[in-house]
């Protein structure tokens, strides 16, 4: 196959294959499902549809993070349609 835009040929990687993914889904369903399940519990889950455009999953996100875990990008680096206008900010360990 090649790349729609650039008509290069199109590169996979090793772990893109049907038993890998559902390897990654037995995982996902053991592992991540029952953490979600207990946080859920609490109060504490929300989630955030993805299958719109990445602005829009962006505001989706900022309406339910609390305000003090957003940072804003400073005027002198204005965002592109790639990037939001505001990051959340780095894991505090």
């Amino acid at each position: 196959m090649l790349d729609d835009e650039t008509g290069e040929p199109l590169t996979q990687r090793a772990d893109y294959t049907e038993e890998a993914l559902a390897q990654r889904l037995r995982s996902y369903h053991a592992e991540t499902v029952p953490i979600l399940g207990h946080y859920e519990s609490m109060g504490v889950v929300r989630k955030v549809g993805a299958a719109l455009a990445a602005s829009e999953v962006w505001e989706s996100i900022e309406a339910v993070l609390p305000q003090k875990m957003l940072v804003r990008l400073p005027p002198s680096l204005p965002a592109t349609q790639e990037e939001p206008a505001s990051a959340p900010a780095p894991a505090q360990s």
